[in-house]
């Protein structure tokens, strides 16, 4: 395998060897259908422990899961598990994968309808098998697939369907993983427990993008060489299986990356209390702090060549200083555009009103509205401030 295709973060790499793959095929069957498919096989090496938990992302590229129409496809009732009747669907966001398009006699609705569901991530990997240790036969690294992965607040959203099989059809990108449609023994997924598609239904931000596929938290991993097995088809199929049948056999590799120029990968990490490997803070905070100290520059340059003093007269920023100041005085002096008038400090009244001038003077000066200061004279130039 090229080395610019490979990517690791380790303290100690005694034990690292290059990783490989080959490509051969093996046979699938899906209802009753089989099909030869490439088989792809990857291994790859551990050089130390990876404590738990230990979790197992696919990684997408130019993959925009952010476009507007692509973001409200699908309808939210029929997720839940209602079900959502054909005349709903066909003015829903849903559109244009809400129905069957492959016949105009009393279509039947798509579920699950929409532009995310339809181009669902299908591909499927066996847990990883270590390979060459002390026992007689290699041992697998078992991963959960079916838990933890999606987010607790996104169950919620999600129910048992309660369409009659007769009524519903699989989207088009799912028709090689039903070859007949819904049927009795191959029924639709359960999308209340299909965490995978929980997954993947909550779309990126971003067209380069990691999801969580499985994890374990419980064992580490431990150093050593391990296999993942994939199979490549050349066809978007969907490829979902419940994790207590998942086996070496049902790894599917069918997401088709090649028809948008985009590239696929796998990651295995682990977290720490700080969380993962992620830059992005580091270099967010790079970011900020690097505009913060351009912009101190620009504003102590800018003092120097033209420095504005804070008690200057007229000075809203005086004048709140004045009356805060000299509350306990027997006279408060402000200063005014026609020089300074005094007044008489006489009771609470006087008070709360000096402050509201404070606010209307404060108010004037940011907004640099000159009738501001014009009002103040006009009204501590009177002799009794009790005309207010």
């Amino acid at each position: 395998m090229p080395s610019d295709n490979v990517f690791s973060a380790f303290k100690n790499y005694t034990n690292w060897y290059a990783p490989q793959w080959k490509l051969t095929t093996r046979n699938v069957t899906y209802d009753g259908v089989s099909k030869e498919y490439p088989l792809c096989t990857v291994e790859f090496s551990i050089p130390e422990d990876m404590n738990p938990p230990v979790l197992f992302y696919y990684h997408l590229t130019a993959f925009y899961q952010n476009h507007r129409r692509y973001v409200n496809s699908f309808l939210d009732k029929q997720l839940k598990g209602d079900a959502v009747d054909g005349a709903t669907i066909n003015g829903s966001d849903c559109d244009p994968l809400t129905y069957d398009l492959s016949t105009d006699i009393n279509p039947r609705p798509i579920y699950p309808c929409g532009l995310i569901a339809n181009s669902m991530f299908n591909d499927t990997f066996t847990n990883p098998l270590m390979l060459n240790t002390q026992s007689v036969d290699n041992m697998t690294y078992v991963m959960s697939n079916d838990s933890g992965i999606a987010w607790s607040s996104d169950t919620a959203l999600y129910g048992p369907t309660k369409y009659e099989l007769s009524d519903i059809v699989p989207p088009p990108n799912w028709q090689e993983r039903y070859p007949n449609g819904y049927t009795e023994s191959n029924p639709p997924p359960d999308l209340a427990t299909w965490q995978a598609f929980m997954v993947w239904m909550r779309t990126a931000g971003l067209p380069d993008f990691s999801k969580l596929y499985q994890r374990n938290d419980t064992a580490p991993m431990k150093t050593g060489r391990y296999r993942v097995e994939i199979v490549n088809s050349k066809s978007h199929a969907h490829a979902y299986r419940p994790a207590s049948i998942v086996h070496e056999a049902d790894t599917m590799l069918d997401f088709p990356t090649d028809e948008y120029a985009g590239t696929k990968s796998i990651i295995i990490s682990t977290r720490t209390v700080m969380g993962g490997r992620n830059p992005f803070l580091g270099i967010a905070y790079i970011v900020v702090g690097g505009i913060c100290i351009i912009l101190g520059v620009i504003f102590t340059v800018t003092h120097l060549i033209k420095p504005r003093y804070a008690l200057h007269p007229g000075s809203w920023v005086s004048l709140f200083h004045i009356l805060i100041l000299r509350f306990a005085e027997n006279s408060v002096t402000i200063p005014t555009s026609h020089g300074t008038t005094l007044l008489q400090r006489t009771s609470s009244r006087v008070v709360a009103r000096l402050l509201l001038l404070a606010v209307i003077s404060a108010g004037g000066a940011r907004l640099r509205m000159p009738a501001a200061i014009p009002l103040i004279v006009s009204v501590t130039d009177r002799h009794s401030l009790y005309d207010l």
